[in-house]
């Protein structure tokens, strides 16, 4: 299966988008919206779908896997979520989604 990623930039501003997410889930159209931090480099600032897409309030944590590098957010929704963006491809995918109030 063919994973397309698109990358531009726009006044420090990187946007990528996934044409699918993990093995059997689709993700048409998911993108997230980065800016370039001088120490963290890549962080991620919006993220999401045409008509839904989060503001991210806070990078809670950031890890880099072998192929993986991982962002824990809380969005606007007072969610958190994990995105991770494969190093070869660009490509985002939510890794991890845990809704407010949930143990």
């Amino acid at each position: 299966m063919a994973i397309v990623a698109a990358l531009r930039s726009e006044a420090g501003l990187w946007s990528g988008s996934a044409a699918t997410g993990a093995p059997g889930l689709r993700m048409p159209d998911f993108t997230v919206e980065c800016r370039n931090d001088p120490q963290q480099g890549e962080v991620p600032v919006r993220f999401g779908w045409p008509g839904r897409m989060h503001s991210v309030l806070e990078l809670i944590d950031r890890w880099e896997g072998d192929e993986d590098i991982y962002f824990r957010v809380r969005a606007d929704d007072q969610s958190t979520y994990i995105l991770r963006r494969n190093r070869d491809s660009g490509v985002w995918q939510i890794h991890f989604f845990h809704e407010d109030g949930e143990q």
